[in-house]
């Protein structure tokens, strides 16, 4: 992968301005390194804690007055509400407790006026959902007294953990309900993600620092022939 060379190197050479082809290398790289770090089972964590933390934040909005639109269809970690209030002040809102609410639907199909599209991840916390929530809730809820400690800091595996693991990285823990992804997803479920690596953390910095070194090396060379006399 040429991460260093822009997209008219072997053309215009060290006058070469355009970064596109460089920016999709760069991005195809970090979507590689993503899933070797994760693993086989770290995906399949990342994929159940997105579908988890849906589900609760569909369930918590509901409970709050939103109407769930499309619930019959299948969905992973986004899903649609409709609300008696304006999507955009709703937003608002929320922006000021530094969370970004669901995308308002209006615009591109006009029947959903007051809809808009949610998404969780795995980055999304217990407490921001139920931040949401309150903003279109009827009546006054009881303060959770856990909201507080929803979002704990995440722990970095120590070191001989990950070698001993054969893993890169390791997700917080779930701070939401656990779901059964066969009773969400039916038949969509996937337990075998096929042969996925499992490696260690020290491997995919080597790895990685392998892999620039030798593309370093290779611009470097290929610029020094193009400038010779």
């Amino acid at each position: 992968m040429l991460t260093l060379a822009t997209r008219e190197q072997h053309i215009r050479r060290e006058k070469a301005t355009s970064n596109i082809c460089t920016n999709q290398g760069l991005m195809a790289l970090m979507c590689g390194i993503f899933m070797t770090v994760y693993g086989r089972e770290g995906l399949k964590e990342l994929a159940t804690q997105n579908l988890a933390k849906a589900h609760y934040a569909a369930e918590q909005f509901k409970k709050s007055g939103a109407t769930l639109l499309f619930e019959g269809a299948p969905r992973f970690n986004e899903f649609v509400i409709e609300t008696k209030t304006d999507p955009y002040a709703i937003n608002d809102k929320l922006l000021g407790q530094r969370i970004i609410g669901g995308f308002p639907l209006k615009k591109f199909y006009p029947e959903l006026s007051n809809a808009s599209l949610w998404c969780c991840t795995e980055t999304t916390a217990k407490a921001s959902i139920d931040a949401a929530a309150k903003e279109w809730r009827c009546e006054p809820e009881r303060e959770d007294p856990q909201s507080h400690h929803a979002h704990q800091p995440e722990r970095r595996p120590d070191l001989r953990e990950v070698v001993a693991r054969q893993e890169g990285y390791k997700l917080p823990p779930l701070d939401v309900p656990e779901v059964d992804p066969a009773e969400l997803l039916g038949e969509q479920a996937r337990e075998d993600l096929g042969q996925m690596p499992e490696v260690s953390e020290i491997e995919i910095i080597r790895h990685y620092t392998r892999i620039s070194t030798w593309n370093y090396a290779w611009i470097t060379g290929c610029i020094r022939w193009a400038r010779a006399p």
